[in-house]
C-alpha cells in the first residue's frame, strides 16, 4: 500500500495497488475502519504507524445552490406557454 501524505503527515489517500507520485510504502498494521471509512485527514502516519487524527474535524459540506439566470426565467415561460397551449388545442378537440 502506498500512502500520499501532506506536510502535516495526514493521509490525504492512499493506493492499494500500483503506486502513486510522491507515495510513501506502508505496509503496517491498518487501523479498524480504515479502508471502509477514509476521508482525506482522517488519519495520520505517526512513527510509521496509521492512528486517527485526533484533530480531525468532519468538514462541513455545503451543497451549491443553484442561480437562475435570466434566460432559465424566460425558458421558463416559454415551456409553460408550450404547455398552456397544448392544453387549450386538447380542450378545443374534446370540444368539438
Amino acid at each position: 500500500m502506498q500512502l500520499i501524505l501532506n506536510d502535516e503527515m495526514e493521509i490525504m489517500a492512499y493506493v492499494k495497488i500500483g503506486s502513486a507520485e510522491n507515495g510513501v510504502d506502508y505496509d503496517g498494521p491498518i487501523p479498524d475502519g480504515f479502508l471502509a471509512d477514509f476521508e482525506p485527514q482522517k488519519y495520520k502516519l505517526i512513527a510509521g504507524v496509521i492512528v486517527s487524527n485526533t484533530d480531525y474535524v468532519t468538514p462541513e459540506i455545503n451543497p451549491p445552490t443553484p442561480t437562475l439566470t435570466q434566460q432559465d426565467g424566460i425558458n421558463a415561460h416559454f415551456f409553460k406557454m408550450a404547455l398552456d397551449f397544448k392544453k387549450q388545442l386538447k380542450e378545443m378537440g374534446s370540444n368539438g
